[in-house]
Formats: C-alpha cells, sequence, structure tokens
C-alpha cells in the first residue's frame, strides 16, 4: 500500500511517499510549469537601434517550447505580436513588420511552457534611430564610365533592407528615371533603366527600405555611359553574340518592316518577369519590353510598326535570371 503525505510551497509540491509493503520512505517533488513570464534582455532594454539587422533577445524560461513577443506604439496605433514558433530566445529584427524608424515600441515578452503560454513579463522601451542610414553607387563604379549597358550597377549594403530604390538623372536631357529593386539584392541589372543614351552622363543616387519606411537618398555618383569604347578596344559588339542558347530563337531573320518574333521555352518559372531589349551597333537601347512568362512556350513580337531602320541589331533577353543574345538584320 501506498500513502503520500504532501505540502504545496510557491511551484513546487513536495512529499514523503511511504510504500509500508516494502518498508521504505522516498521523498519527492514535483515542479509545476514556470509563469512564462520573460522580458527583453537588459542590455537591449532601453537601447536605440540604427538598423534592423541582427536579433532582439529575451530572458530564457524553463522547459519553454516557444516565445511569444509584442511590439507596440499606442499613439502610432500599431500593435504587432509575433511568435517565434521555437525555442530559442532570440527574434529577427526584420521580422517585425511595421517598425518605423524614428519612433519608440514597448516590447513584451512571453513563454510557452508545457504546452500553456504564460504572462507577458515586464515591458521594456527600444527606439529606432531617426535616420535609416544611407547607401550609393559602390566606390568602384562611381565616376566609371561604361562601354555597355549589359552587367549591374551595385550599391553599398544597409544591413535590414528589404528594398533599394535607383535614381539616374540627366537634367540637361529632361531624363529622369527611378526603378525599385523589387527585393533587398544590391544590385540593378543596367538593361532595367531604359532610355540611357551613348555619350552621356548621369547622376546616380540609391536609397533604402528598412522596416517599410523609405531613407533618404544618399550621395549622388556620376556614371557616363560610351559604347564607342568598343571599337577602341578592337572589340564587337556582335562578336559577344557568339555563344547562344537554343531555347531562344528569332524569326524571321533577317526582317522586315513586319517586324519580328522571339520565342523561348522556360523550363521553371522561378522568376517569371523576362525583360527584352533591342540595342544596336553602339549599344544605344532602341526597345525595352518587360513581360510575364510562363512555363512551356513563350512569344514576343517586336518592331510591328517597322520603326527600326535597316541595319544590325543585338536582341538581349533577360529570362530567368539567364541573359541571352541574338543578332538580327533588319532589311
Amino acid at each position: 500500500m501506498l500513502r503520500v503525505v504532501s505540502g504545496f510551497s510557491g511551484n513546487t509540491i513536495t512529499g514523503a511517499c511511504y510504500a509500508h509493503h516494502y518498508g521504505q520512505v522516498e521523498d519527492f517533488s514535483i515542479l509545476f510549469p514556470a509563469s512564462g513570464a520573460s522580458k527583453l534582455v537588459t542590455s537591449q532594454c532601453g537601447q536605440t537601434f540604427s538598423n534592423l539587422s541582427g536579433h532582439f533577445f529575451c530572458d530564457a524560461v524553463g522547459g519553454a517550447q516557444d516565445y511569444q513577443w509584442e511590439f507596440s506604439n499606442v499613439g502610432l496605433g500599431y500593435s504587432n505580436t509575433v511568435i517565434r514558433g521555437s525555442g530559442p530566445t532570440n527574434i529577427p529584427h526584420a521580422s517585425i513588420s511595421g517598425l518605423v524608424f524614428g519612433n519608440t515600441y514597448t516590447v513584451k515578452v512571453k513563454a510557452k511552457v508545457a504546452g500553456a503560454r504564460g504572462s507577458y513579463g515586464s515591458s521594456c522601451s527600444i527606439t529606432l534611430s531617426a535616420a535609416i542610414p544611407t547607401t550609393q553607387l559602390v566606390t568602384s563604379q562611381c565616376g566609371l564610365t561604361f562601354s555597355n549597358l549589359s552587367g549591374h550597377f551595385f550599391c553599398d549594403l544597409v544591413a535590414g533592407a528589404q528594398d533599394y530604390q535607383w535614381e539616374f538623372v540627366n537634367v540637361g536631357l529632361g531624363y529622369s528615371y527611378a526603378k525599385l529593386r523589387g527585393n533587398s539584392l544590391l544590385d540593378m541589372p543596367k538593361s532595367w533603366i531604359p532610355g540611357l543614351q551613348n555619350g552621356i552622363t548621369y547622376n546616380v543616387r540609391v536609397r533604402a527600405s528598412v522596416g517599410g519606411a523609405w531613407g533618404r537618398y544618399g550621395n549622388t555618383c556620376i556614371v557616363t555611359i560610351n559604347t564607342s569604347l568598343y571599337f577602341a578596344e578592337g572589340r564587337s559588339f556582335i562578336s559577344e553574340v557568339e555563344n547562344d542558347m537554343a531555347e531562344v530563337n528569332v524569326y524571321p531573320n533577317p526582317s522586315t518592316n513586319n517586324g519580328f518574333t522571339i520565342s523561348y521555352r522556360l523550363v521553371e518559372n522561378s522568376d517569371p518577369k523576362t525583360i527584352v531589349e533591342v540595342y544596336d551597333l553602339l549599344g544605344r537601347s532602341i526597345i525595352q519590353k518587360q513581360i510575364t512568362s510562363i512555363v512551356g512556350i513563350n512569344e514576343i513580337k517586336l518592331n510591328t510598326d517597322g520603326n527600326l531602320p535597316t541595319g544590325y541589331y543585338v536582341i538581349v533577353v533577360n529570362v530567368n535570371n539567364t541573359i541571352v543574345k541574338k543578332k538580327i538584320v533588319v532589311k
């Protein structure tokens, strides 16, 4: 026969178990689940953050299976609850959507223990600095003269940035074009900037979006387009299109005023956005077109209005992040 004599203290039941049959007495204790209350670590509580890279950290709770974070600003009407989804005591800054630089937020944390969520611990405040870090064209390209419009422009990294916006301006020509990268990549394909002309210099600026807010543009850099350097170096724009992929075809070739058709097969659709451009022998962009591709055969019709003068051209197809070039003749 078993008999239990117990007492209760805090979160722990203690007592003695008497096993009369065996003449033994064993002490035991049963630890109840912790309350689940946690909080932002002391080293981050009250801190001002200049960017949204890195992680927030909370105090560990024994046996915690998950942590729930709450960020709020009553004045802004902002409240965002994020569940970590696992036991680590950190959460990436960038996973807290809607944080705006120049504001202060209240942070609370609670843990899930033994399948139940406890109560929030004491609150802490964190502040995002008033200014999002600036960026610009990388030093190695700032002031550079580009001999072609293939390849990419690159900007300096802003930690935690979700997007970058590029601006190209020539005041004398009345030219101004701004382009969003659409993600956190630091490059901007030159072929995505329509209207860049041979022999022309442009002012280039870049700014970053962090936590849903845009920073200001960084320093202005100058770039010059001078495709005549191809010939000065004994190179030919046409010579760079010898290694073509069989999946892209242009017909009829030679073409007439009735235009031509670009046909290509897309095997997998990791990036459905396809950019097609037509360049003359000086590397000037004559036609730019963007379409959404589908898996399978795609066709694009160009120059159906007969605006291209007779001569040689290069068609550049950027499909699924692969650049394919084809030489065509317009009669």
